[in-house]
C-alpha cells in the first residue's frame, strides 16, 4: 500500500480558523471518498477529559475515524505546547510524537495534520509543525485572517515553509469577525505580490460542514 500523503495545516497565528480549515477539509475529502485520517498531534486548553468543542475531537468526529479520537498530546493551560507540557511537568517525546502520527497515518491516503498556534509556536521546546512538515514529507496548507497585517504574517509563514523545502498547496483567507478597510482586498495583494500562489476566501462560517465548498478547489489538489 502507498505512503499516505500528509498535508500540514498550519497558520498565521492562533485563533486564524485553523481547525475550520481542517474540519472543512477532511470533510470534503470524505465525501469525496478519500481514505483521509484527521491528527491533531498536540492540544493545549483543554478540559481534563476529551470535549466536544477540542479542536483534536472535532477533526476526528469530521472523519467518523475511531482513533485518534482527540489530540495525542493534551495539556491544560492555554500557552504554547512547550510551555503547558513544562507547567504539567510532562515530557513530549519528539521521535515518539513523530511515530505516533506515522502509525496513526498508516493505512489511509491522505493525512491531515493539524498544528498548535502560529508556524513556529514550539511544540517542544527544540521542534514545532515545521520540523514535522520536514520529517513527514508534508505539503502545507496556511490559514489567515482577512485582516490588516495578514500580507505580511501570511507571507512570512509562506517563507518559511518553503525555505525549508515545504511545498505551500493554498491560503485559506477568512472573514475576521470584525472587517476593516483591508478586509476583501488582501487576497488580490497576495497573488499579486507571490504569482502562483493559491489564496481561497472564506465567508464567515461558524459550521465548518457548511464550507466544504469553499475548499473544494484546495482538496482536488491534495
Amino acid at each position: 500500500m502507498a505512503s499516505p500523503k500528509y498535508v500540514l495545516i498550519t497558520a498565521t497565528d492562533t485563533n486564524v480558523g485553523k481547525t475550520w480549515t481542517s474540519v472543512a477539509l477532511a470533510t470534503a475529502l470524505t465525501k469525496a471518498g478519500r481514505r483521509v485520517v484527521g491528527i491533531k498531534p498536540v492540544e493545549t486548553g483543554t478540559s481534563e477529559a476529551p470535549s466536544e468543542g477540542e479542536d483534536g475531537v472535532k477533526l476526528a468526529k469530521a472523519t467518523a475515524q475511531a482513533s485518534p479520537a482527540h489530540a495525542l498530546y493534551r495539556f491544560r493551560a492555554q500557552v504554547s505546547a512547550a510551555l503547558a507540557a513544562e507547567e504539567e511537568e510532562a515530557h513530549i517525546d519528539w521521535k515518539s510524537l513523530v511515530a505516533q502520527v506515522k502509525k496513526a497515518a498508516a493505512g489511509t491516503e491522505v493525512a491531515l495534520v493539524e498544528g498548535v498556534g502560529g508556524l513556529l509556536t514550539p511544540m517542544t521546546w527544540e521542534h514545532g509543525a515545521l520540523d514535522l512538515a520536514k520529517e513527514l514529507g508534508a505539503k502545507a496548507i496556511v490559514a489567515a485572517l482577512d485582516k490588516l497585517g495578514t500580507i505580511n504574517h501570511t507571507l512570512l509563514t509562506v517563507d518559511e515553509l518553503e525555505h525549508n523545502g515545504v511545498e505551500v498547496l493554498g491560503i485559506i483567507l477568512s472573514e475576521p469577525e470584525r472587517s476593516d478597510e483591508s478586509t476583501r482586498t488582501n487576497a488580490d495583494a497576495l497573488r499579486r505580490m507571490r504569482p502562483g500562489l493559491k489564496v481561497f476566501m472564506v465567508p464567515r462560517l461558524m459550521n465548518p460542514d457548511e464550507g466544504t465548498e469553499y475548499v473544494a478547489e484546495l482538496a482536488a489538489l491534495i
